[in-house]
């Protein structure tokens, strides 16, 4: 092999090299981003179930207070302070449900984002 065969090569490497380097960074910023947009989804998916687990039990209480309000101490003691303490239960519950419906709201508010997000990101 002669010095100009070795040259050749060699410029030709490094031409190769350069050349394909903005389409190696190109392609790492895409895996970067699909990997932040993953990491957003497991989280929402997270949040959600949270969200649900707590709904669940809530519901579970709420149906207990209502099908057995006899197991609830302060109404078997004084029935004075045990219709206050029902009026501040049922005010607790209704605070929680509207909680729960304004959270239900900006979670489906922030799928929506997601989904908008991935379908722009699939357009370009």
């Amino acid at each position: 092999m002669t010095l100009d065969q070795t040259t050749s090569g060699t410029s030709t490497s490094n031409l190769t090299s350069v050349a394909s380097q903005p389409a190696n960074l190109a392609n790492l910023a895409y895996t970067n981003a699909i990997l932040n947009t993953n990491l957003v989804q497991l989280n929402a998916a997270a949040n959600q179930q949270a969200m649900n687990q707590l709904g669940l039990a809530i519901t579970a209480n709420v149906a207990n207070l209502i099908a057995a309000p006899s197991s609830f101490d302060p109404i078997q003691v004084n029935d004075n302070k045990a219709t206050i303490k029902s009026k501040a239960i049922e005010d607790d519950i209704k605070r929680v449900v509207q909680r729960l419906i304004v959270l239900r709201g900006d979670l489906e508010a922030l799928a929506t984002k997601i989904d908008d997000g991935q379908a722009n990101q699939g357009e370009s």
